[in-house]
């Protein structure tokens, strides 16, 4: 949607959301995470936390220690 459509606003994840899918959702540009009712909030939040290098570029335009490393 951001890319064919430009869009800007908000992107939602909404259903069956589970804690493992918050990474992979922010790197493909969900913004927000309707967690399914089972789901903890406070472990949720501390995904986002686990890694400081990644290894793919995503769509915020942040780049990977690899590719930066290759620069």
């Amino acid at each position: 949607m951001r890319d064919r459509f430009d869009w800007q606003g908000e992107i939602r994840a909404i259903g069956d959301v589970l804690i493992d899918q918050l990474l992979q959702g922010a790197r493909v540009g969900f913004d927000s995470f309707a967690l399914r009712s089972d789901q903890l909030l406070d472990v949720a939040l501390k995904q986002f936390d686990l890694y400081t290098v990644t290894t793919q570029n995503s769509w915020r335009g942040k780049r990977t220690t690899l590719s930066a490393e290759a620069a």
